[in-house]
């Protein structure tokens, strides 16, 4: 194991200083998502169902326990026109507004 990735295990707070560069498979449509095209460094849900899991207490600290599947449940627009996706969590309820990632298309 290199450094790097021992340090992504060891420090909680890895993830909000730097991007989540690996792919991940989403818990609810079980498509593969790779990191290029997604819109922004740190992605936080799936760009096809729109879905995420609950890992961070605050933005990029891994410190949540639960781990359970993040829902969309509403769309907003912000101030500055971005738009944001309010998820809540199936487990223990918490509600987060996340930047709406680059769209995919379906093919």
């Amino acid at each position: 194991m290199n450094r790097e990735n021992k340090r992504k295990l060891f420090d909680k707070s890895y993830y909000k200083t730097h991007p989540c560069n690996e792919p991940f498979i989403c818990k609810v449509c079980g498509r593969t998502i790779v990191p290029t095209g997604a819109g922004t460094e740190h992605r936080n849900h799936c760009p096809y169902c729109l879905s995420s899991q609950h890992l961070d207490d605050e933005p990029g600290d891994r410190a949540a326990e639960c781990g359970g599947i993040m829902e969309p449940i509403a769309v907003w627009i912000r101030k500055n026109k971005e738009w944001a996706i309010i998820h809540r969590c199936r487990i223990c309820g918490k509600l987060s507004s996340n930047r709406i990632a680059q769209q995919t298309t379906i093919q």
